[in-house]
């Protein structure tokens, strides 16, 4: 699954958890923790624009620089648009999993959400 990453934080798998992604950088990305807990640290919702947005912060610029190096940024946004649709794809499918497992949605295209009250 194609997921975007930009950050330097990690952390341990809380016991009785299941890790369901890694990267070669970090390898606790996305975890299950029970039937229906998830943690996730990639981003699947990051656009070109906000990924734009992030490079005018001069701390978040720099620690993408420092990993990947000069000029990084503009690569990035490049690789972002050419891959949007991938991603948004990935998010959507994601997604739609985690409320079937929870239940929220059955599991035929176009089902609707419940309402949770």
């Amino acid at each position: 699954m194609l997921t975007f990453q930009w950050h330097g934080d990690t952390f341990d798998l809380p016991t009785g958890a299941v890790l369901l992604a890694g990267s070669s950088l970090y390898p606790a990305q996305a975890f299950r923790w029970g039937r229906v807990a998830y943690g996730v640290q990639f981003h699947v919702e990051v656009t070109p624009d906000l990924a734009a947005s992030w490079g005018d912060v001069p701390e978040y610029r720099l620690a993408l620089e420092e990993v990947l190096g000069p000029g990084s940024l503009e690569r990035v946004i490049k690789e972002l648009r050419s891959n949007s649709d991938l991603l948004l794809g990935a998010a959507r499918e994601m997604f739609q999993r985690w409320l079937v497992t929870c239940n929220l949605i059955g599991t035929s295209s176009g089902a609707k959400v419940h309402q949770v009250t």
